[in-house]
C-alpha cells in the first residue's frame, strides 16, 4: 500500500498550522491534545501507510490513526503519536503545496 492521505472534510487554505510530533517527554503531543480537546477540534484528515507501524491508539474509547490532522476555524494541528523520521520531509511538502499552511 502506498501512503494515502484521507480527507474527511474540506480544508480551507492559508490556515495557521501547528505540528505536534512526539519528542522528549511527548510534550508537543500532550500540548496539542489539550488544545484539540479545549477547542473541540474535528479530525479532518488521517494518513494511512504501510510505512506506519501497526500500533493501536485509543482516545476516548475510540481507535485513532497514528497521524491525524485536526481543524477549527483558521487553526490546523498536525498530530502524531509516532516519531516522524526526517526522511518524511518530502511527504510534508504535499500538505504545504495544497495551500493548507502559512
Amino acid at each position: 500500500m502506498a501512503t494515502e492521505i484521507v480527507l474527511k472534510e474540506g480544508v480551507e487554505k492559508n490556515q495557521v498550522v501547528i505540528e505536534a510530533f512526539p519528542g522528549v517527554g511527548f510534550v508537543g503531543a500532550i500540548a496539542a491534545g489539550y488544545i484539540i480537546d479545549q477547542l473541540k477540534m474535528d479530525c479532518i484528515v488521517y494518513i494511512k501507510s504501510d510505512k506506519i507501524p501497526g500500533i493501536a491508539v485509543i482516545h476516548d474509547s475510540k481507535s485513532c490513526h497514528l497521524v491525524r490532522i485536526y481543524a477549527k476555524d483558521d487553526l490546523v494541528i498536525v498530530m502524531s503519536e509516532l516519531i516522524i523520521p526526517p526522511t518524511s520531509y518530502r511527504k510534508s511538502q504535499v500538505l504545504l503545496r495544497n495551500g493548507w499552511g502559512r
